[in-house]
């Protein structure tokens, strides 16, 4: 079998184990034979191990539940791991029937990702300039924190914000093209400048330059970031 087999008795000594199995452990045939069950899991995982053998010993089996199991050589594998109990014509437990699928490379590309969307988060939160993200229809989907003090508004806010909101019906017409233009080619030629309507009434200039985020190779929302030049336009018209 390509997954990993191994089958316990009712004292918790390993009994069979296939190829699979060995080489998910590191370990020799012989050396797991003489090897108690909760020897091959990592310290996180003892406490659920011994929970989970108590309910085989019951009778009672289970499906994919998520173990870390430990190596010969020390190294760390992720398993998800399920339990058929073996019982004789009385309905006594004899042995398990114990199947584990690695998914080791799973959860180092889940970690990977998750370490990437933290350093994006800390970079989005973090910008001096103002960052957002919205829809093809204008409807704000995040912004960070230099946006919503820029406008006046709190993160609860975010799901109410959209462009009828913010902009000015003159200006409408000029965002919706460049939705448009970022749903035909994905890009945008230049920077815009808009005026935008802060929660108290007040408006506040602002240059953006945005690019589409795509998902299965198509555009389905926008990321933008947005430099305040309020105080630039004043002087201009100064």
């Amino acid at each position: 079998a390509p997954v990993a087999y191994y089958s316990l008795d009712t004292d918790g000594w390993i009994k069979r184990v296939n190829k699979a199995g060995l080489k998910f452990l590191g370990y020799s045939r012989e050396e797991l034979q003489r090897t108690k069950f909760l020897e091959i899991y990592a310290d996180e995982s003892k406490a659920k191990a011994e929970k989970l053998f108590g309910r085989f010993r019951q009778g009672i089996g289970w499906e994919n539940e998520e173990m870390v199991y430990q190596r010969k050589n020390g190294e760390k594998v992720h398993g998800l791991l399920s339990v058929s109990p073996i019982l004789d014509e009385n309905g006594r437990v004899l042995e398990s029937r114990s199947i584990v699928v690695d998914v080791t490379e799973r959860k180092k590309a889940e970690e990977a990702l998750r370490e990437s969307d933290e350093r994006y988060r800390a970079l989005f939160d973090r910008s001096l300039n103002c960052v957002f993200v919205h829809d093809f229809a204008g409807n704000f989907l995040d912004a960070n924190e230099t946006a919503l003090k820029l406008l006046g508004y709190d993160r609860e806010d975010i799901p109410l914000l959209n462009f009828a909101s913010l902009l000015s019906p003159d200006q409408l017409p000029k965002a919706f093209a460049t939705l448009q233009e970022f749903k035909e080619t994905g890009t945008q030629k230049q920077a815009e400048e808009f005026r935008l309507r802060r929660k108290d009434g007040s408006f506040v200039d602002v240059e953006v330059i945005a690019a589409a985020i795509y998902h299965e190779g198509k555009p389905h929302a926008i990321q933008g970031m947005g430099r305040d030049i309020t105080k630039h336009k004043q002087a201009e018209e100064a």
